[in-house]
């Protein structure tokens, strides 16, 4: 089994047990219609009660059950097919957070309105957050200078909702004044 493989992968398949069940009881239908004559029975009642058409019932079945076969093999395959697709789904899903969490560049997600939902662990420890939740506590505009919030309100979030990406000139001072402070301390250490 691969590594890539879910629980639902590992349980076991029900068709071998369904179809020995299903022959099972078709072979005990039959039987028991064999030793009552069920259907010589039936034929005799049915000729007594030949207004009713009972006797067509047969032939409706025998159009039936093939075709309700084919309806439950089409759905299973439509099934499977699904299955086979939210699996892949799952999977590059797992490799994008993989990827998000071992990066070591800030990565994060907010609201629209601003609230910072997501900071993956390297942001977090690069802005010196302890947790989630105290990231969750915060806004992105927590992480800009006080001098650049009235541009980013006004210029780069409007350009970033509008086109996807910032202006082509917005503040290049980036960070949290605590991150700020972090790399001017390192800056001094490696002098």
């Amino acid at each position: 089994m691969n590594a890539g493989s879910s629980k639902a992968d590992r349980r076991p398949s029900y068709a071998l047990r369904d179809a020995l069940v299903i022959g099972a009881l078709a072979v005990a239908g039959f039987l028991l219609a064999w030793a009552f004559e069920l259907f010589e029975a039936f034929e005799r009642w049915s000729l007594q009660h030949e207004g009713l058409e009972v006797d067509e019932i047969f032939p409706a079945f025998a159009i039936v059950a093939p075709a309700l076969a084919v309806f439950s093999m089409r759905r299973w395959l439509e099934l499977k097919s699904g299955l086979s697709a939210r699996r892949r789904t799952d999977e590059e899903r797992g490799k994008f957070a993989a990827l998000i969490q071992n990066s070591s560049d800030i990565i994060g997600i907010a609201s629209l309105q601003g609230q910072i939902l997501f900071i993956n662990s390297a942001g977090q420890k690069i802005m010196g957050i302890e947790s989630a939740e105290e990231a969750n506590a915060t806004t992105i505009f927590d992480y800009f200078a006080a001098e650049d919030l009235e541009q980013i309100r006004d210029r780069v979030l409007p350009a970033i909702l509008q086109n996807g990406r910032p202006p082509e000139e917005h503040p290049q001072r980036r960070g949290h004044p605590r991150l700020r402070q972090r790399v001017c301390d390192q800056g001094r250490a490696q002098r």
